[in-house]
This record gives structure tokens, sequence and C-alpha cells, in this order.
């Protein structure tokens, strides 16, 4: 057998340490023999780490099956009202001027608050690839799902100083839930296609990196000079990406701050100081003022608005927001409610002040929210959801003998191998049951999709070609919320903006133009005072009103049972 002089990378494997003494340093050695103990050297590095590797095989299944769907179905696209009609057509506007963006809905000198950094950014990637809007919004479901998975990533191993938590946290933030709530911040495989791309999940993910980076300054295992100011740099960003997930960040920051253990009072307080210099840079944004996104815009018919946006318990007079009823509650939370006991029982134990507190800090909104009005209070227990599924991961890790904080119990074999089936039941059964339901949404939506785009893309496209880029459509805001991202504007927003003032004024004129008693001449001057180029009409409004537009304009007939009319308003006086 040929033999080769060289340095064995392989002697300090196990495996190679098994071969006894014809493995040593500097020495001959058989290349057969080399060759076996560098792969049994590999295959034990693999079997050590099989949760890395798990995590890593998941991870890669979830990103493939949501990044193709943000580039070829498109799902969420099913929904006429959906927040990614809103975001899209902000990324359409970034891609006609990345630095001056317009308002992406209206025609106003308004900003919008979703010119984010993170679409700021996939708007770039997308117009170097020649890419429309909804396939910047698939750059950004790839950027964004990226973040997150990193974030679960550092987070938890570093949190637990256990690489096992990592696989661990994976499985409980996606699988946790049962039938949770269609809304940003609800990260449930079957609802992630939809929200993948949002600003709420941009923000999770960066809040996550941040804790870990957080822990490590804490720590110790980061020099002040650079941390701490790149560290305010990442917690202003998140703020203006989004401020109610930002809320999570800043307050799990702070709470790490002051209790984790060990920690000099010098490096709290720069980490304290970090999150108020965050706050501070983030009012330097200069796409649109964040300042004025945080209280609300301002004006009566704003403020209005903003209230109607914030939805107390009392969305709607007499009647409970729906997070407040029970049996949602109680399907939206699914495994996630074992996450209560668990807080209750470290604030008794006074340990991991991070997740107890953390979990109760965004409990108190939204219990707040029942009585009193609390801006955006509901939306507090999605935010309350994250703690408590930490909550979770910590009783899973208290059950895996090996873990920092594992019972002592689990040093018998028996009981040992009893918590690893345990745990393993559990991470199964969460990722089984989500699984099954992502997979029910997915092929009920593929069958209405039936291989072509969805009709809202369809009618958005066709009114967007016919109407022209220049074109202002007035339509129930409702129908016209898709139209903004191909191109056209439109006269009042479904979804509100509080940066633009007169948004209460224009959705009461667009009303009033939809009744059937309205006068000619009222709808003649609503059409003028806005400028409007086109009419556009589901079939059910035009048997009302479309003889009233004979007229003073021509008809083209659209998908989805849509009409546009094309208004030749010169040739009235």
């Amino acid at each position: 057998m040929a033999r080769v002089d060289f340095l064995l990378a392989a002697a300090n494997t196990p495996a190679a340490l098994e071969m006894g003494p014809r493995v040593k340093w500097a020495n001959e050695v058989p290349v057969g023999s080399c060759l076996l103990a560098m792969s049994k050297g590999w295959w034990f590095r693999v079997v050590r780490r099989w949760s890395d590797v798990a995590f890593i095989a998941l991870s890669a299944l979830l990103f493939y099956w949501v990044v193709l769907d943000a580039f070829t179905s498109r799902i969420v696209t099913l929904s006429q009202g959906a927040d990614y009609w809103e975001h899209t057509a902000a990324l359409r506007a970034l891609e006609a001027s990345l630095w001056h963006p317009k308002n992406p809905h209206l025609v106003s000198p308004a900003a919008s608050p979703r010119f984010i950094p993170s679409f700021v950014f996939a708007a770039a990637v997308a117009n170097a690839l020649k890419l429309d809007a909804l396939g910047a919004m698939g750059v950004s479901v790839v950027c964004n799902t990226l973040l997150l998975l990193s974030g679960i990533f550092f987070f938890f191993r570093t949190y637990f100083r256990d690489p096992r938590a990592s696989l661990y946290g994976l499985v409980i933030m996606f699988g946790s839930w049962y039938d949770a709530w269609h809304y940003s911040n609800v990260y449930q495989l079957k609802i992630f296609f939809s929200v993948a791309g949002y600003p709420s999940t941009a923000a999770l993910g960066m809040c996550l990196l941040g804790f870990a980076w957080t822990l490590e300054f804490l720590r110790g295992r980061s020099r002040v000079w650079p941390t701490a100011p790149l560290l305010s740099v990442w917690w202003g960003l998140v703020l203006v990406t989004h401020p109610l997930t930002a809320v999570l960040g800043f307050v799990g920051a702070g709470l790490l701050a002051l209790t984790e253990a060990r920690v000099p009072r010098r490096l709290r307080a720069l980490v304290l100081g970090t999150l108020a210099v965050g706050v501070l840079l983030a009012l330097l944004w200069p796409y649109f003022s964040v300042l004025r996104v945080l209280s609300g815009g301002g004006g009566p018919a704003v403020d209005s608005a903003i209230r109607r946006l914030a939805g107390s318990a009392s969305e709607v007079s007499g009647r409970l927001h729906p997070f407040y009823r029970l049996p949602g509650f109680l399907k939206s939370l699914g495994l996630a409610l074992g996450g209560i006991p668990i807080a209750l029982y470290l604030i008794l134990r006074r340990r991991h002040w991070f997740i107890s507190l953390g979990a109760l800090a965004m409990a108190v909104p939204f219990v707040a929210n029942a009585f009193v009005d609390v801006p955006l209070g509901h939306r507090f227990i999605l935010l309350a959801i994250f703690f408590l599924q930490v909550a979770l991961v910590w009783g899973l890790l208290k059950l895996t003998w090996g873990a920092p904080e594992a019972l002592r119990i689990l040093a018998r074999v028996p009981l040992r191998w009893g918590g690893r089936v345990l745990v393993t039941c559990v991470l199964v059964a969460c990722a089984w049951v989500n699984l099954g339901a992502a997979l029910e949404r997915w092929n009920l939506a593929l069958r209405q999709l039936n291989g072509r785009e969805s009709v809202n893309v369809r009618y958005g496209r066709e009114a967007a070609e016919i109407a022209g880029p220049r074109a202002i459509i007035l339509a129930a805001p409702h129908n016209a919320w898709p139209i903004p991202s191909f191109g056209p504007k439109v006269t009042a927003l479904l979804h509100e903006n509080p940066l633009v003032f007169d948004e209460a004024e224009r959705e009461g004129e667009v009303t009033r133009f939809l009744m059937p008693h309205a006068q000619p001449s009222e709808r003649l001057a609503i059409l003028r005072r806005y400028g409007v180029t086109h009419v556009l009409l589901h079939h059910r409004e035009a048997a009302r009103l479309g003889a009233s537009l004979a007229g003073i304009a021509s008809r083209r007939l659209l998908s989805g049972g849509f009409a546009l009319y094309t208004l030749d308003l010169a040739s009235v006086r």
C-alpha cells in the first residue's frame, strides 16, 4: 500500500484515537487508514451536533417552501384586503424612485410609513434583477425568512447556553399554535406564507438577533467599541421597521440588561443607553417622520382613524375584538398556554425574569385594552405569545439530560430516556399538526388558483394596462386596494396611513359617490376634486351606477366581475 508523509488532521478525532499507536503526528500512515479515520471523525461530528443538523434541514425545507410560494403561487394574493397589497404598493413606489418615493396609493405629498429599511433594500435588489412589485415582495420574503431563522438559531442557543434550544425554538415558534388568527405578528406555519414578507416578520427576526447580540455584549464577549454604537443603530432600525414589534424588542433587551446575572453595572447602563440612542436615531429616518407615525399623525380626521385602527376590546359597539373571545383565544395560543404556568413558576422561583416579566409586560396592555382604549392593545397578546413560547423551550430543556438546567432526577437512565421520549413527542406533535394544517391550506389555495394568478392580480394588472401609470381610479377602498401595486393611484385607502391628513374625508367622499341616491352634480364634483380619470365598479355596483356614467365614460370589462370606466370629463360642463 502506498504511504505518504503528512500531518494527519484526523489524529485529533475519536475515530483516529481509536486506531492506537498507528496514528501519530507527522508519521507514515496508510492512505486507507487515513481516509477511514477522517470519515469516522466527520460522522462523529455530525452525530454530536445532531440538533444543528436537524435545525438546518428543517429550516431549509421551510425556506424553500415559503420562497417557492413567494415567487410562484403567491397564495396571499387570494385575499383582496390583505396587508400584502399595501406593502407591494410601497415597494413599487420605492422601485420607481429609491431615494424620493411618492405616496404609493394617493396623489398626495404625504409619505408612507412602509418606506422601511428592509423594503428599501428589497426594492434595490428587485431593480437590479428587473422584478416588478410582486417580485420585490418575493425578495422581501427571502430576506425576512433568513432574518427570522437566523434570529431563532442565535437567540435560543445564546440565551439558554445549549445548542438544542435552537431546534426546540424553531419547532415551538412555528408549531405551538393550533388555529391562530390571521394577523401580522402571527408566524404559525400555515399563516407564515402570507406574512413572511411583512415588516413585522423582519422586525421579529431583528429583535431575536438583537437579543443574542445584547447577551453576548452583557456576558463580556463583545467589545464596547464598536458594539454599543452598532446596537444603537440596530434598535433604531427595528423601531423604524415595525413600531409594534419594536416594543417587544425594547422591552426584551431592557429586561436582559436589568436581569442578566453577574453583569457589571457599566454594561447594564450601556445596553439601556443603546436603546435610548436607538430611539433618537430612528427619528432621523429620512423617508418619513417616525415621530408623527408614533404619535398617530395629527388632525381630527386622522385621530378618528387611529382610534378605529387601534381597535380596543369594543371594536364594534357591544362586541369584543376577536382576540378576546375565549374559544378563538385558546385555539390560537395552542400549546403556548402551557407557557403561562411556566412563567408563573419562574416568577415564584425568581429566575429567568426575561421570560416571566416579558410575558407579563406584554399581557398588561392586552388586558387593559378590555376596559380602556390602548392603541393596538389587542395586538399585544401576539407579543406575549413569544415569551410564552420561550417558556415552553425552557420547559423542554428541563426534560433534556445534559442541558444546563436539566432536572437532576434525569440522572437515572430510565428517567433520562423518558424525558427524551416526552420532548420528542411534543416536538413531533407540534410539527405534525401544523404541517398538516399548512398542507391543507396550501392545497386548497392551489385548487382556487387552478394554475393561474389570483383574480386580484389579474384585474389589478388589467386595470393598470388600460388606465396607465398616471391614472387615478375611484372605487370602493376594498376593491381598489390591489391596484396601486401595478401603477395607478386610488382615491381612498383601505388601511389607515397616519401621515395622510385628509384620509377620513377621502373615505367619506368615495362613500357618497357610490350611494345610489347621490346627485350627478355631487358625483361630478368629487371626480374633479380628486382628478379622477377612471372609476372601477363591481357588477353589483355597476347595476346601480353604470347608467349615471354611461354619458361621460367608456366601459371595459375586467376579470372578477369588475368594469373599468374611462372618464371624459372635458365634455361635461
